[in-house]
């Protein structure tokens, strides 16, 4: 069974295998991968783009603007 959360700005630490942004672009200050590393590579913050699927393994997301769905692992 799928499950999914919908954040706005916020800091959240949760396991996350991707997200959606949606209403708008979000812009994502972090986003931290299963293995403690920083998935946004060399960049402070980066606009993702709205009703675009980015997947991954995430544990942690800090959005500065705008909403996301993430669609939760099994907890």
């Amino acid at each position: 069974m799928q499950q999914f959360k919908q954040i706005a700005t916020a800091a959240t630490t949760i396991n996350f295998y991707g997200f959606r942004p949606v209403g708008s672009d979000a812009v994502i200050a972090t986003l931290t991968s299963m293995d403690n590393s920083n998935a946004l590579l060399y960049s402070d913050s980066t606009t993702f783009y709205q009703n675009v699927y980015y997947p991954g393994n995430f544990k942690a997301i800090t959005l500065t603007s705008g909403k996301a769905i993430l669609y939760l692992n099994e907890q």
